[in-house]
């Protein structure tokens, strides 16, 4: 059969909404598309190449990643494809559910993500997280999922740009790096404990005897008289104390 993209007779094809594309065109598309039999047989060739221009191979850097998503300043990456947000329609979570057996509101299944383009038109879905257990809660005839909070704030802030036709996460990127500064400097905050042991240039196991030692030396060089001071030597003894707590005989 004649490839619609590319005008060769292949032997190995898919169809589309209006003919074939050789596996040669499909090995060439982001997996989103190539192995997405359902999506294809309902895209004609024009719609195909335009698809291909707005989901793409991963290719620009991301600062975000909450299980399958990944999100950059301008476009987001889910598994092997990528996608500009000023293309996205709509975004939302879907579940597809395999045990309800779990007991207590609770199922296991696969979370996916459903995304609508604006040009050409379309609608797909891939998977984001297989065999997750989650609640769900039962409204009239409606079953509502609970997906993970991270997940879900994602997809928020990721729809918000999109209604604002802002088409870029400047904002929230600079929300993240804040965060990772907060975080980072917590995690390398000194303790008491550390700024003693850093002082007295000391490390478990030490003995009393070792720290009166240095106390005196410290205590000595941080004297008035030798051009210290009285709030310098009055620390010096607090971190004495403190570090005398955990020291052996």
């Amino acid at each position: 059969m004649k490839c619609k993209l590319c005008g060769r007779k292949a032997t190995e094809y898919k169809k589309i909404r209006n003919g074939a594309v050789c596996q040669s065109c499909l090995n060439v598309m982001p997996v989103i598309l190539s192995d997405n039999d359902d999506a294809l047989k309902k895209l004609t060739d024009k719609q195909l190449k335009n698809t291909k221009r707005i989901i793409t191979k991963p290719k620009n850097p991301y600062f975000g990643k909450i299980d399958g998503i990944k999100v950059g300043i301008d476009a987001m990456q889910i598994n092997e494809w990528e996608i500009q947000y000023r293309h996205i329609k709509n975004i939302e979570l879907n579940f597809h559910p395999k045990d309800y057996g779990t007991g207590n509101l609770h199922v296991k299944g696969d979370i996916g993500i459903k995304i609508e383009t604006n040009h050409p038109h379309i609608l797909f879905e891939d998977i984001l997280a297989e065999n997750q257990d989650i609640e769900y809660r039962i409204g009239g005839k409606d079953i509502h999922y609970i997906y993970p909070k991270n997940m879900s704030i994602m997809i928020g802030k990721i729809m918000n740009t999109i209604n604002t036709h802002t088409y870029n996460m400047r904002a929230f990127y600079d929300e993240v790096q804040l965060q990772k500064q907060k975080k980072a400097e917590k995690e390398n905050k000194e303790t008491e404990f550390d700024k003693a042991k850093r002082m007295f240039g000391v490390e478990i196991p030490y003995t009393i005897g070792l720290l009166k030692t240095i106390r005196n030396q410290l205590v000595l060089e941080n004297h008035p008289d030798q051009g210290g001071s009285a709030e310098k030597c009055a620390e010096i003894n607090r971190y004495y104390d403190l570090l005398a707590r955990f020291a052996k005989n």
